[in-house]
């Protein structure tokens, strides 16, 4: 749960500084405009192109369920980028969970809010659909950059 949705399609990224939220899911969770705050400082896309940001805005993330789970606050940057991912969740906040994540089999193990341990399962033909859709953009963008050096 992310704010007052189900957000699926959430990229963990270890080597992310920052938690990215889509403006498209932005907008679909209903959130507005004047909720947003200021973000002087832009963010380096895929394909290392500089993103300006739409702002900044702090949502609840409660990850497990029942007496497995625990919520955190965390700051997410707003971007109007096109990706396969919904969110991107960052160091700061998987450090925050007390996270360890294994790639090999898509799982996040963290402490819960009554100190036990809680695990998630990642979707392995979402992830390859998702890493897939990922990449043929990067590839796009690629193609669209190195044709316009040549011009």
């Amino acid at each position: 749960m992310v704010g007052t949705g189900l957000v699926r399609r959430i990229l963990v990224d270890i080597g992310a500084d920052s938690n990215i939220l889509f403006r498209n899911v932005f907008d679909a969770m209903g959130l507005r405009e004047s909720d947003l705050k200021s973000h002087q400082h832009g963010v380096m896309g895929l394909g290392d192109n500089y993103i300006k940001s739409d702002g900044t805005i702090s949502l609840p993330i409660c990850l497990g369920a029942g007496d497995a789970r625990r919520s955190v606050m965390a700051d997410f940057v707003v971007l109007r980028d096109f990706t396969a991912y919904n969110i991107i969740l960052g160091r700061k906040t998987i450090n925050e969970f007390s996270a360890v994540i294994c790639n090999k089999f898509l799982t996040m193990k963290f402490v819960t809010d009554k100190g036990t341990v809680g695990f998630i399962r990642g979707d392995l033909e979402a992830a390859v659909a998702c890493d897939n859709a990922s990449l043929s953009e990067s590839l796009k963008r690629q193609s669209a950059y190195s044709w316009q050096t040549w011009m």
